[in-house]
C-alpha cells in the first residue's frame, strides 16, 4: 500500500530516474537533454504536484524543502512563485505557520 500511495502522490526516489521521464511527459525531453528541467517544464511539474495536494495544510517551510522537491525533479522555488503570480494557485493560512494551496478555480471550496 505505501508504494501505491507514493505513486499516486507523484513521489520519486531522489536518486532514481525523475518521475517525468517514467511518465513519458513532454518535460522528460528537457530533462534528458540537459539533465535539468527547463523553466516551463518545472512549472508544469509543480502544477501537477500541487493538484492532488489541494487544500492539504503543511508547515510553510516544508512545502519548498520537502513536499515539492520530493515530487518535482530539480524543484526550484521560482516554479511555485510563477504559479502564484499567474493566479493559477492561491495559498491560504491553515493554522499557526501552516499553509495550503488550492487551484484558483477550487479556492471557494476552502473559504471559511
Amino acid at each position: 500500500m505505501p508504494g501505491f500511495i507514493a505513486i499516486i502522490q507523484g513521489l520519486r526516489d531522489r536518486n532514481s530516474v525523475p518521475a517525468e521521464i517514467l511518465r513519458g511527459t513532454v518535460a522528460s525531453a528537457a530533462v534528458i537533454q540537459t539533465g535539468q528541467p527547463n523553466e516551463a517544464a518545472g512549472v508544469a511539474a509543480t502544477r501537477r504536484a500541487l493538484a492532488p495536494l489541494s487544500g492539504y495544510p503543511a508547515s510553510a517551510a516544508l512545502w519548498e524543502t520537502e513536499i515539492l522537491p520530493a515530487r518535482v525533479a530539480a524543484y526550484r522555488p521560482e516554479y511555485l512563485d510563477e504559479l502564484l503570480a499567474r493566479g493559477e494557485f492561491l495559498w491560504f493560512g491553515a493554522g499557526k505557520e501552516m499553509v495550503a494551496f488550492a487551484a484558483a478555480v477550487d479556492f471557494e471550496a476552502f473559504e471559511p
